[in-house]
């Protein structure tokens, strides 16, 4: 060995000592992780009142809410704050115990104007009511649909109002602008609010893989980097700002879950402008769903979870919870559609004791011991053995 060596081999191992004489001394890394219900079952304020302890039996750390008076917080007109009378009383009569992060949903249907002061003005009223509302319920936040389900896509330039007078740059601008106003106008009613996105820059997956700059004039949601960064501007420094990441719906492995992390946290860099750089590592975070209908065969008729055995069904949903916490840096969300955790209706019954075996997994940091593959494949053969009994169709 020559002298050189030696003394290679000699500084790695005090750099290996120093590495771990500094984890000694910062102690061992705690993985907080959550898990929030959202679904077509989101509980009303009043729900919540009487029902609170009956629904902090779920194995949830909180939920997404629903307030009676209004959701559609990007409406380009003043909610009465009459609307809201009823949600503020029974929020102040709820006391959380076990559901620690509740947050209260809001949707981005819209026919406003991003140009227009006026609007905005009104939107800015309705968002404070939303922040209000969650402070008196002592929520952490709020929970942001970006899809439009009525009137027009806010985030599409081809969409947009002025695409003919106003360029995409400078429609960019304005979203910017208006993203900070979203997020100081929450802070001045709920200061280092959480706002949990069930997609943001996730919902351009695909353009952040295969970048191509001069494309995302025509993406569909190619105006929802410019808000995002504007929220993560003006952000207070409590402030957190998640990417839900709707895509993991439908994840058939664990590879996926990874995949899309990386994603998330490396490549959709390219949407973030680097003056926000330092915000994104601190304050955004990836959140990652289960999604409780696609595992148990209720999303499509066809899918292959629908000719997976009732044990198989349990087993996929156990391994999404799982990695779904395991992948979120810190939240986690079972979406649920056709079903109720609240009221029991079509809860499937291996659904709760799924997750309490992918939570005490996570949380005592045993591996999960799911291997999918042989799953699918076999629910594929029985897809596919059902299609061959299918009559032919007359031509």
């Amino acid at each position: 060995m020559t002298m050189k060596t030696r003394s290679v081999r000699a500084a790695v191992h005090v750099a290996i000592l120093s590495i771990i004489m500094s984890a000694q001394s910062i102690g061992a890394v705690e993985f907080d992780k959550k898990l929030i219900e959202h679904g077509w079952d989101m509980p009303t304020p009043a729900f919540i009142r009487d029902h609170l302890r009956e629904m902090e039996k779920r194995p949830f750390d909180g939920v997404v809410l629903k307030l009676e008076g209004g959701k559609d917080v990007l409406e380009p007109t003043p909610w009465a704050e009459a609307d809201f009378a009823a949600d503020m009383e029974a929020l102040e009569a709820v006391k959380w115990e076990r559901f620690t992060d509740n947050f209260i949903a809001i949707g981005a249907a819209t026919t406003q104007d991003w140009f227009s002061d006026e609007h905005w003005q009104a939107i800015e009223h309705n968002i404070r009511l939303i922040g209000r509302a969650a402070r008196v319920g002592s929520c952490v936040g709020v929970c942001l649909d970006p899809k439009a389900y009525k009137g027009v896509n806010p985030w599409s330039y081809a969409d947009a109002a002025h695409h003919d007078t106003r360029s995409f740059e400078e429609y960019q601008a304005v979203v910017r602008q208006r993203g900070g106003q979203f997020m100081r106008a929450l802070e001045e009613e709920l200061p280092g609010a959480k706002v949990l996105n069930l997609w943001m820059l996730s919902g351009l997956a695909r353009f952040v893989v295969y970048w191509e700059p001069d494309e995302l004039v025509d993406q569909k949601f190619g105006l929802l980097p410019s808000f995002f960064n504007g929220m993560l501007e003006a952000a207070g420094p409590d402030v957190v700002i998640m990417d839900g990441n709707m895509h993991s719906y439908f994840n058939e492995d664990r590879n996926a879950y990874l995949l899309q992390y990386h994603r998330l946290r490396q490549r959709a860099l390219l949407l973030v402008d680097p003056a926000n750089v330092q915000k994104f590592w601190t304050q955004a975070q990836v959140s990652m769903a289960a999604y409780a209908d696609t595992c148990y065969g209720r999303y499509k008729a066809d899918e292959p979870s629908a000719f997976m055995t009732p044990e198989e069904q349990a087993t996929w949903f156990e391994h999404n919870v799982y990695w779904a916490l395991y992948t979120a840096d810190e939240y986690a969300w079972c979406r649920s559609e056709k079903m109720n955790w609240w009221t029991g209706a079509d809860l499937p019954e291996t659904a709760e004791a799924a997750i309490i075996s992918a939570r005490y997994k996570i949380e005592n940091e045993a591996w999960p011991g799911i291997d999918m593959d042989p799953i699918f494949e076999a629910a594929r053969a029985r897809q596919q053995a059902a299609k061959a009994q299918e009559p032919a169709t007359e031509q």
